[in-house]
């Protein structure tokens, strides 16, 4: 037993190392791009959207992702997420607890104070007034006013929380490291773990596909999805009491987003550049088709624009636009 425990404790520290961010060490990948890794989009609509990355990188697009422009985040922190309520008003969030805010479409950033210094990885927001953000430590963050005052909501085991998303008010998710998902019917007040634990597979000491999560998207008051590592997607139907995986026949790769559209159609992206669709709410799937083609790389951070299409970022400044709505064909967009 000695050797599966060293073999899957190592493999523990060296996801912990390099999953909080993912590294490209391929000189011919580097070659290719000169931007700053990206990490999160948000549209507020068709048109305008806005992504993030390494070393306080804030990029706006107004005609739906065509063209992009800088903006001044006023931080060199690295912002591993953010998020537009409306056109307006906007959240960013990254390393050292940074939060900053915007209520003028990114004209101009303002740090909020975060009643945190560790890193935070996730921030979502159901209204102008009303989010939460999440990252180390297992902290959830919370806010009423817009940010004008963040408190700690919760807090566990110290372990990572990557991903945040809320349905409504009440209806929420948050999850990360380990496999632990969190769940809240009252906007917070409480959460409850709906998974959660060290796996070891015995027969490799491999650590157990779902054990690292990476992304969550709630799609009703009692339905989700989540993705991890090694390909694993799933979803609950009953309100995270049961997860029932999904199988894409898509690459064993990390899966570090998911974004679900109003018609059904769901899209998966992660390492490789790999991108999945389903047009019937996950029963089958298919590989998008890429113009031009990629097979390297890793795609972090992806949404739906509007009602029009899907936007993704990823590895050195990667910007993928999709506009047929439904995620079959993607393609760069050079800034």
């Amino acid at each position: 037993m000695r050797p599966v425990f060293i073999g899957g404790f190592l493999l523990y520290l060296f996801l912990s190392m390099i999953l909080v961010y993912p590294v490209i060490s391929s000189a011919a990948v580097h070659a290719k791009r000169l931007h700053d890794d990206l990490f999160s989009v948000s549209f507020a609509d068709d048109k305008e959207g806005w992504a993030c990355g390494r070393w306080g990188t804030i990029l706006h697009t107004k005609d739906g992702g065509k063209t992009w422009t800088n903006q001044k985040s006023g931080t060199d922190y690295t912002l591993s997420s953010i998020y537009f309520a409306d056109a307006q008003h906007g959240w960013a969030v990254g390393d050292g607890g940074t939060i900053l805010h915007t209520d003028n479409g990114g004209d101009t950033w303002q740090r909020q104070q975060s009643p945190v210094m560790y890193r935070l990885m996730s921030v979502h927001f159901v209204s102008a007034n009303k989010g939460w953000a999440v990252g180390e430590r297992t902290h959830i963050l919370t806010t009423s006013d817009g940010g004008k005052t963040w408190t700690k909501q919760f807090s566990d085991v110290d372990y990572i929380l990557k991903s945040v998303s809320f349905f409504d008010h009440s209806t929420g998710w948050a999850v990360g490291e380990y496999g632990y998902i969190y769940h809240t019917t009252n906007g917070g007040r409480t959460w409850e773990n709906r998974g959660g634990g060290f796996r070891i597979v015995p027969e490799t000491g491999d650590i157990e596909a779902g054990t690292f999560l990476f992304s969550i998207v709630a799609t009703g008051p009692n339905t989700a999805m989540a993705v991890g590592i090694d390909g694993y997607v799933a979803k609950t139907e009953d309100a995270g009491k049961t997860w029932q995986p999904i199988a894409t026949g898509g690459p064993k790769t990390q899966m570090f987003c998911v974004a679900v559209g109003k018609n059904g159609n769901m899209i998966l992206a992660g390492g490789s550049g790999v991108f999945l669709t389903s047009v019937n709410r996950g029963r089958n799937w298919k590989n998008a088709d890429f113009r031009p083609s990629i097979s390297y790389g890793w795609i972090y951070g992806l949404c739906r624009r509007g009602a029009s299409g899907y936007v993704a970022v990823g590895w050195q400044g990667s910007i993928f636009l999709n506009e047929d709505g439904e995620g079959m064909v993607w393609k760069e967009i050079a800034y």
